[in-house]
């Protein structure tokens, strides 16, 4: 995890980091903490509800829950920059929900987790998802910033990483797949 804003994902249920759990957003910012960076915020943007949620590492407010189909911000100060490792288990089947959000004030983007560790996946292959409601998908890097991708690109979508996807105005498709893996 790079010095600055990184958007990350948690793509694993039960998922612990030196056994201690990342049910939520200050046992997140811990755990990162406790691995050598120094987190100060996690941020998560709800676009069905348009609402941005901001949890100051220490504090016991606004401790949102963490989920694996979810993208959240987190502002880690370190150097140099911190590997970050999670144990836990795929999550299997995933229907992950996708809103309009033209008429929102705060993003027009929904903030989602990739879970699929089986199969490389493209943005092509999320395009033919969502079908005619995908319009573009973009990734954030503190070094490099925004890449943005729309129906076409080999671009590949990795477990771990936060994603914005935007659908079209009137649409609310979800990302539907399944992840397979053997227990130990």
């Amino acid at each position: 995890i790079p010095n600055a804003y990184n958007f990350i994902s948690i793509p694993l249920i039960d998922a612990t980091a030196n056994s201690l759990p990342l049910a939520t957003a200050e046992q997140l910012g811990q755990a990162i903490n406790s691995q050598g960076g120094v987190c100060t915020y996690i941020i998560a943007y709800y676009a069905n509800i348009d609402t941005q949620i901001i949890h100051t590492v220490g504090t016991t407010t606004n401790n949102f829950p963490i989920e694996p189909d979810h993208g959240y911000w987190v502002y880690v100060t370190a150097l140099p920059p911190t590997d970050f490792s999670i144990e836990g288990w795929p999550p299997g089947e995933r229907i992950v929900p996708l809103y309009d959000t033209s008429s929102n004030n705060n993003a027009l983007y929904n903030d989602v987790g990739w879970t699929c560790y089986k199969t490389k996946t493209t943005v092509s292959e999320i395009a033919t998802m969502l079908g005619s409601d995908f319009v573009d998908i973009g990734t954030y890097h503190p070094i490099f910033g925004w890449k943005w991708y729309s129906t076409s690109g080999n671009f590949d979508i990795l477990p771990g990483r936060g994603y914005s996807i935007k659908v079209k105005a009137g649409t609310n498709p979800v990302l539907q797949y399944t992840e397979y893996y053997l227990d130990p």
